[in-house]
């Protein structure tokens, strides 16, 4: 009874993130043809430096959090006064990290003139970093309570969307459209904090500093993981706005979106299957690995049948999608399509096994080495290829199956030792 009831928890919250992660993309996948086309690939290409810059701050106020806090939360689920604790050193380091991005954004507009030219662009970017301290899904995903994160990002985003066709007619409006969706950001953020301080009754108490350090360790190796993971995952879009001219930047982006709507189911069943694999790990490391050995098919399948998708029909996919003006994308497509089925392995062998299960120095090391096969590739790539998309293709390509291997051959040592 009690396995069943488990598994109705893990299922339920699956399909909360899930429906929460398609909503982010299902609404950005609607807005997407009609943007890619008002605003054409330089103003797109444009828009997306300016987030690919936002997202550096992202991550900085990411920290750790995501993996460590809903890992201290799902252990303290049932005792408020932990829950609070947590929730408020989580959320004052967080808030203490953006004010520490926002004072380096400035130095960067004041003192590059590239950015300073369209300072207003990268100011306005920045409301993502304050939406995403403000947004705790951590603490929904650690509480396994996320149909309410659902509900609301359904709501809101409606409204964005809705907006977005109204006032978005010309290529001149591309400051406004950066506007609409980074305010939506903030706006889903206050909307989601407020509902988890009342719904779960987490009111204000002044963080100890003992907890904050606690909070900063317990983080800190995830922090610099995820700082490798998210330089060779998200950087080819920074990079390629520092090398080439921004409508190649948008076409690299408008290449990249279809590839990231592709694999986005996988990352609200990785992060619910975490939280619930942390769990059972606690009771049990032996079930745990069953469970995930059951779970470990399903993402094979599943990723694999995207792949190939992806891989036959990127030109219908391209043209669909994108329209005429992105030909170029189309090869680019067709390089990235083998993604889903490597990330979904990635996923299982090292979220949901390395980390979950404890072996986070380890997974440090393998996400390190992988950052330095992507700076090695993109160096050696773009010098060789005179196609600089095909070339930041590859090397990401390549980047992540050498991730997905590494952590494949530690998962086959350190399983056999359970």
């Amino acid at each position: 009874m009690f396995d069943k009831l488990k598994r109705n928890i893990v299922l339920q919250n699956i399909g909360a993130l899930g429906l929460y992660q398609l909503s982010q993309y299902l609404f950005s996948f609607i807005t997407f043809p009609y943007i890619v086309r008002v605003l054409g690939p330089e103003k797109f290409g444009l828009v997306s430096f300016a987030l690919s810059l936002s997202f550096y701050f992202n991550m900085l106020v990411d920290y750790g959090f995501n993996f460590s806090a809903p890992r201290d939360i799902s252990i303290n689920r049932n005792n408020v006064s932990e829950l609070r604790k947590i929730f408020w050193s989580v959320i004052s380091i967080k808030f203490f990290l953006m004010l520490i991005g926002f004072a380096v954004l400035l130095a960067v507009i004041n003192f590059f003139g590239a950015f300073q030219t369209n300072k207003i662009i990268f100011l306005t970017a920045f409301g993502f970093v304050a939406g995403n301290v403000l947004f705790p899904i951590w603490f929904f995903t650690g509480i396994e309570r996320t149909k309410y994160i659902a509900v609301i990002n359904i709501l809101f985003r409606t409204i964005i969307t809705i907006c977005i066709f109204i006032f978005i007619k010309t290529s001149s409006d591309f400051s406004l459209y950066l506007a609409l969706i980074s305010g939506g950001a903030v706006l889903i953020g206050i909307a989601a904090f407020l509902y988890a301080i009342i719904k779960f009754k987490l009111f204000f108490l002044k963080p100890e500093i003992k907890e904050i350090t606690g909070q900063l360790k317990n983080g800190f190796g995830l922090f610099i993981s995820n700082i490798s993971i998210s330089f060779y995952t998200n950087s080819t879009v920074f990079i390629l706005g520092l090398i080439a001219t921004k409508e190649i930047v948008g076409y690299y982006s408008a290449a990249e979106k279809i590839i990231t709507a592709s694999i986005a189911i996988f990352f609200p069943i990785s992060q619910a299957l975490y939280a619930n694999i942390s769990f059972r790990v606690s009771q049990s490391a032996n079930d745990a690995l069953i469970f995930l050995k059951k779970i470990m098919k399903y993402m094979a399948v599943f990723g694999l049948f995207l792949s190939l998708i992806l891989l036959i029909f990127a030109g219908q996919i391209s043209e669909l999608i994108l329209g005429s003006g992105y030909p170029e994308t189309i090869n680019l497509i067709r390089v990235l399509s083998f993604l889903p089925f490597i990330l979904s392995m990635s996923i299982v062998f090292a979220n949901l096994f390395l980390l979950a299960f404890g072996h986070t120095k380890l997974w440090n090391k393998l996400i390190f080495s992988t950052l330095i096969f992507y700076i090695a590739g993109a160096v050696f790539f773009l010098n060789l290829m005179s196609n600089v998309l095909l070339a930041s293709g590859i090397n990401l390509l390549l980047t992540e199956m050498f991730l997905m291997m590494l952590a494949f051959v530690a998962y086959k040592k350190l399983s056999k030792e359970l």
